[in-house]
């Protein structure tokens, strides 16, 4: 009889050391877009692009803002390159043709190379 007690404390001994602590990851809960009426989830490479461009009204040329994008995403030129290219494909009007994951409500007003953002 004393070796079922004990095998039974070792097996939960056991399964108390083997559970693993899972991390909360950190969320941040914005339901409205910010003031500058940026339509992307806070936080993502889009949302960062997006307020870099808005925060020059005087508008910058690609070269710049992929630079800007760069610093702001921490991705290389090539991936940076690719959420610009999402960003720059609002032409014309709030409501023209887009790249799928670009949402509404902003355009982009290029001037030969400088590229202004026009929100609706």
């Amino acid at each position: 009889m004393p070796m079922k007690t004990a095998s039974r404390k070792v097996k939960s001994l056991k399964k108390a050391v083997t559970k693993k602590r899972t991390q909360k990851r950190q969320t941040s809960t914005a339901s409205t877009p910010p003031a500058n009426g940026n339509p992307f989830r806070a936080e993502s490479s889009y949302f960062r692009i997006f307020n870099a461009l808005a925060s020059a009204p005087e508008g910058l040329t690609r070269e710049d803002l992929l630079k800007r994008a760069m610093k702001v995403t921490r991705k290389d030129k090539k991936h940076a390159g690719f959420d610009l290219a999402v960003i720059l494909s609002a032409k014309d009007s709030p409501t023209g043709k887009r790249h799928p994951c670009c949402r509404e409500g902003f355009w982009i007003d290029r001037d030969g190379d400088l590229l202004k953002l026009r929100t609706a």
